[in-house]
């Protein structure tokens, strides 16, 4: 299990411009809903699946997407990119 599925940061350019560099990695962390570590139980190579397969089931594309929700979502209630958004 990973501490975290995200990490931001502060990015300077010549000339003073600022920006917000945000990454998310498909990752498993504690506290996630159920249904994220059944499909993981099921499919070992969850969240790393290959994408050779680019036709996903309803299943896998919805663990998926639950899992870049919650990430994302921890991400804001952490408070770590809504400085940058509320300036």
């Amino acid at each position: 299990m990973a501490r975290r599925g995200f990490a931001v940061a502060n990015v300077r350019y010549p000339g003073g411009n600022t920006g917000l560099l945000i990454v998310l990695k498909p990752t498993l962390v504690r506290g996630l809903p159920h249904d994220i570590y059944r499909y993981r139980a099921l499919n070992p190579t969850f969240p790393a699946q290959t994408t050779a397969d680019q036709f996903f089931g309803e299943r896998q594309l919805e663990a998926y997407r639950e899992l870049g929700y919650q990430l994302t979502k921890r991400m804001i209630e952490e408070g770590l990119v809504t400085d940058w958004f509320n300036a």
